[in-house]
């Protein structure tokens, strides 16, 4: 199984919110540092991560830059938003 198959794969199972707590981890923050880089509050991020709301077009932008993300990263970010939420 290729790379790019397996990322897809995780992220059906995963979720926004699963992808989203992984890559925050992965850049070592906690949801307050992550909610500041964001411009949103604590219990935004928290609701993200569980599955309860999804962000908007500009806070998932500034998602971009505040973990990191590789463009490849982000598209599928963007994909199981859309397809999976």
């Amino acid at each position: 199984m290729s790379d790019k198959s397996v990322r897809k794969n995780s992220a059906r199972t995963l979720g926004f919110g699963g992808m989203l707590r992984a890559l925050r981890s992965r850049e070592g923050l906690t949801q307050q540092q992550l909610a500041d880089k964001l411009e949103v509050t604590n219990t935004s991020v928290s609701l993200y991560e569980h599955g309860k709301r999804l962000p908007g077009r500009k806070t998932l932008t500034k998602l971009y830059d505040a973990l990191n993300l590789s463009t490849d990263e982000f598209m599928l970010m963007l994909q199981v938003t859309e397809k999976y939420g």
